[in-house]
This record gives C-alpha cells, structure tokens and sequence, in this order.
C-alpha cells in the first residue's frame, strides 16, 4: 500500500507487490513460495526466504531457505545474523523470517520436537498395524504335534502353512489339520487390543498439536452438520489468524 492525501492504496506496481503477490523469483509463483515457507514454520518452527537485492537496495527476489541449512546468531554489536551452510552471512534485513511459538522471541520452536512422543505413538501404532495385518490379522499361536517332528518335517510344515495364511489377502481362511495337529491361538484380537480406539486417539492428539479439527483430517466421528461450521470458524480465528498475524507484520 501507499498512503495519499486521500487515504491509503494499493500499490500494484510497486516491486515488493509483485514479488509478494505474483512472482517471487524465477522458478516459483508466490503461492508455492508461501506454501513452501508455511511448511517449514510447522514442521521446524521456522520459515526463512532471502530477500534478494539490486546495487540500490531495492528487492529484486524471494528465495526460500530450508531450515536445517540456517543458524541464527548474535554479532559483536547485537545484532541478528543468519549463517547459511556456516558459510554465508545474511543480516536480519535481509532475510524474510516467519517465526512459530518458541522460547526466546527469535527462533519458534518445532511442533514436530514438542508433539515427538505423540507421533512416535502414531507411528508405532501404523507400523504395528502394517505388521499385524500383513501377517495375517488372526492367526498368531502354534501348531502342536502329538509326536516327535524332525527338523526338516518342522521346516516344511512352517512353510507351507505360512504359503497357506500368511498376508491380509489370506486372513480368516480356513486352516486344515491333519496328523493329530492342533492349533492354539495365542495373538489377543484387535478390540482387546484397542487397536483402532488407539489409532483413532493419535488423530485427535496430532490433530490437537496443529489446531486442526478433525474433521479435516476425515475424522468425522464427532463431526454433525451443526458444529463442522463453527469449527471452521474457530480454526481460522484461532490456528490461521496467528500465523496471519505472524507473516504481516515480519512482511
């Protein structure tokens, strides 16, 4: 914007404009450089983007930054520097720095950090579930045989009888015992394991960690046509409206 004797107006032409709101380098549209900048501040708590400039220092481009290349530091006269690679230094001026929540005003911090034992949970459980289901779900025990097998009689019978059921394509097929063989059930099933209930919680707490209602994530347990349109209002006033906040006023 410009201000004038008649109140304030956009700038269209204005070259800040342009890289802001079309086209902030060569290879990316202002979308993708938000987009891409947004992504670092939740995974790292940071989104930093060089702001590039001519001979009279006036911005010529955005280039985004990957945060695991920046470290923020203190000069001798106290002022924020930005070392990329260790190797360059970039002043506070000219470093576009969208900061999260964090601890000392400078830096945010990552949710990805502060959330960790809650996804390592999430993760545990898709891992579990990958393995429960590739197995074959319902069968987990052990085939008894009333005599003595040889090694290499116990070798082919582990063989075909994992042929036979092993894989979520098989699970529930119908097991066929012969020569006095038993089988003994020894895997608790899904529910006694509270395997969806536990799949189900970490959507709510990761979920709860971004402030995104569940209902954007395909939960729709607790979703009714009523309270969807009250969430979403409550997500733009309180999840998107801060960092809104946060990207004006470093802007």
């Amino acid at each position: 914007y410009e201000r004038e004797e008649d109140g304030k107006h956009r700038a269209p032409d204005h070259q800040v404009a342009v890289l802001l709101s079309k086209r902030p380098n060569d290879y990316m549209t202002s979308y993708c450089l938000r987009e891409t900048m947004m992504g670092h501040c939740l995974m790292w708590g940071n989104g930093y983007a060089e702001i590039v400039r001519d001979g009279s220092g006036n911005p010529t481009a955005i280039l985004p930054i990957t945060p695991d290349r920046v470290k923020i530091e203190i000069n001798e006269m106290g002022q924020i520097e930005y070392a990329i690679d260790e190797q360059i230094r970039l002043a506070a001026d000219d470093v576009l720095h969208v900061a999260g929540q964090g601890f000392d005003g400078i830096q945010g911090r990552s949710i990805i950090t502060l959330a960790r034992e809650s996804i390592a949970v999430g993760l545990a459980a898709e891992q579990f579930g990958g393995s429960f289901f590739n197995n074959g779900a319902r069968l987990g025990g052990v085939l008894e045989h009333p005599g003595k097998m040889s090694k290499e009689a116990s070798d082919r019978l582990r063989e075909s009888w994992g042929a036979a059921h092993s894989g979520s394509s098989k699970a529930g097929s119908t097991a066929l015992l012969e020569e006095g063989l038993k089988w003994s059930q020894l895997s608790i099933s899904q529910n006694d394991a509270q395997f969806l209930e536990t799949r189900q919680f970490q959507v709510e707490e990761i979920a709860r960690w971004f402030g995104i209602p569940q209902h954007m994530l395909g939960a729709m347990g607790a979703a009714t046509f009523g309270n969807i349109e009250h969430q979403q209002i409550e997500f733009v006033t309180h999840t998107l409206r801060p960092w809104l906040v946060r990207w004006e006023q470093e802007i």
